[in-house]
């Protein structure tokens, strides 16, 4: 083979290299505005995307809500709608990788290592959501006959976490018939009939929190003027309104 043969050669083989470049990385890049953009709120409304301010809200809307559940003692209600819609993004993003993961392997280390980053990405927002459900079944575990006598309790559930409580119940039900109750009790008793007997999230816990706008809080007989950007630690039974209704928000 002469060297014009060769140098032809070479020059096919790296424009084929550099086309499938440019392939896997529009791949890459279009997984990554996909798994970004979203998908819209609504499953009837098609494939069209949310807006950049929706999809950015979405993930601050998740990390606010760990960061929540985790610092407040009582429950709060299922951020159903949120957590829909980012597992949804999830399963897609999923499907993408398992379709072409064979295919992505294939390339250069630069293109792998892309792929790499989009896969941390995506186990970073599971990561999220698996302790912001572990949180709630914590709760639900302690607080379970609190949750069960209280109806505005057991409305901030959603459908599977009451069937956790219930199945939780019925266990300790069993449980405290066959090794106490039977003994000490006619077998009428029911154990969330002594009230003492039923644990309750503890609402004079201090919470630190960020005021969003200028709000006022009751501190004893009196109300305190909360300025936004200020951080304050107060009782959770003071403030629980203003975080339920996002005047302030939980650092």
């Amino acid at each position: 083979m002469n060297g014009n043969a060769l140098s032809d050669s070479n020059e096919g083989r790296d424009d084929r290299r550099r086309n499938d470049q440019q392939i896997v990385k529009g791949i890459i890049d279009n997984f990554e505005n996909e798994f970004y953009e979203g998908l819209n709120t609504s499953r009837g409304a098609g494939n069209e995307r949310t807006s950049e301010r929706e999809k950015d809200e979405d993930m601050r809307s998740l990390r606010q809500a760990w960061i929540k559940e985790k610092m407040v003692p009582d429950i709060l209600p299922y951020e159903e709608g949120l957590i829909e819609r980012i597992l949804e993004r999830i399963r897609a993003q999923l499907e993408f990788i398992e379709m072409n993961s064979v295919e992505l392997q294939t390339h250069e280390k630069d293109i792998k290592l892309m792929l790499v980053i989009v896969e941390s990405e995506l186990e970073r927002v599971q990561f999220l959501i698996r302790s912001y459900v572990r949180l709630r079944l914590q709760k639900i575990d302690q607080y379970a006959l609190h949750i069960q006598e209280n109806d505005s309790q057991r409305e901030k559930l959603n459908r599977d976490e009451v069937t956790y409580m219930e199945g939780h119940l019925t266990m300790l039900y069993e449980l405290f018939e066959d090794q106490f109750l039977k003994k000490t009790r006619s077998r009428n008793s029911n154990i969330g009939e002594d009230q003492d007997m039923i644990d309750e999230p503890d609402l004079n816990r201090h919470v630190f929190l960020q005021c969003t706008q200028p709000s006022r809080a009751p501190i004893d007989s009196e109300e305190l003027v909360l300025s936004p950007g200020e951080v304050y630690v107060m009782r959770y039974r003071s403030v629980a309104k203003l975080l339920s209704r996002g005047e302030a928000v939980v650092i």
